[in-house]
């Protein structure tokens, strides 16, 4: 049997969800390419909003990270109305609703496409920066060229 010490405490953590690290920005994510980055750098916490292609996993890579982060409809006033810091797009795509979030006063990044391993591992140094995740964006960097430079020529 569980002691009743054990069971309380299990009941209270259950009851207090996680509280956002105040010190990384509240971000949300456009579409799907866009979801990688805070998904795989930030504490779920503070990801206020993904697309829904971002909890897809045939889609996306970081589902099972994603289903702890709700669902943003990607129009500019979901973003406002969850109060983001940032939020982070393409570069090719969502072009009126970043610039609706613009001028409206919200910061936005948007994520160019890169073709090349080199260009991709540059990418995440600049937004791990942005996102105040420098050492989780090193850290993935560092694993993917270990992990690129054992596959056999």
């Amino acid at each position: 049997m569980i002691p009743t010490k054990f069971l309380m405490a299990g009941l209270l953590l259950l009851a207090f969800p996680a509280v956002a690290d105040p010190a990384l920005p509240r971000i949300a994510s456009t579409m799907v390419c866009a979801d990688q980055y805070p998904l795989a750098l930030l504490p779920p916490e503070n990801i206020i909003g993904v697309s829904a292609l971002g909890h897809d996993p045939i889609i996306s890579a970081l589902a099972d990270r994603a289903a702890a982060v709700p669902t943003l409809r990607n129009d500019a006033e979901s973003y406002i109305m969850a109060r983001a810091d940032l939020v982070v797009g393409s570069e090719m795509g969502d072009s009126k609703t970043l610039s609706s979030l613009q001028r409206l006063g919200v910061e936005v990044m948007r994520i160019p496409s890169r073709n090349t391993f080199a260009a991709i591992w540059e990418e995440l140094d600049i937004i791990g920066r942005k996102l105040k995740s420098e050492d989780t964006a090193r850290a993935i960097g560092d694993d993917a060229r270990q992990r690129l430079a054992a596959i056999p020529a």
